[in-house]
């Protein structure tokens, strides 16, 4: 099987008896992740740019009929509101950690 790092596929081959050698790919878990990514463009586009005859696929917790959205989640599990996420930009050469909110400008707080 052939693994990179990060990819978001990876390939293995096969070969059915009689058959030429094939390859099957599958889902890495990176590219597992990005199911987040693509459901929250999904979402957006179904509130967006709905489709006339609706969406294209809904969103439910398995096993129920209950909807369920994208969204920011804190550390303990609890949803945030956009108008509260600070993207805050990281020093990759002195520290990756965020300078705290209390010490910011208030225009650099709100970015």
């Amino acid at each position: 099987m052939l693994r990179w790092p990060g990819r978001v596929m990876e390939r293995e081959p096969y070969q059915e008896p009689g058959a030429r050698q094939r390859s099957a790919y599958r889902v890495t878990p990176a590219g597992s992740e990005l199911r987040v990514v693509l459901h929250a463009l999904q979402q957006w586009g179904d509130k967006y740019l709905p489709r006339p005859e609706g969406p294209s696929a809904l969103r439910r917790i398995r096993g129920t009929d209950l909807p369920v959205h994208v969204g920011y989640l804190d550390d303990q599990g609890h949803e945030v509101a956009l108008t509260d996420v600070a993207v805050i930009p990281a020093d990759p050469v002195n520290d990756s950690s965020p300078t705290p909110a209390s010490s910011r400008s208030t225009s650099e707080a709100s970015l």
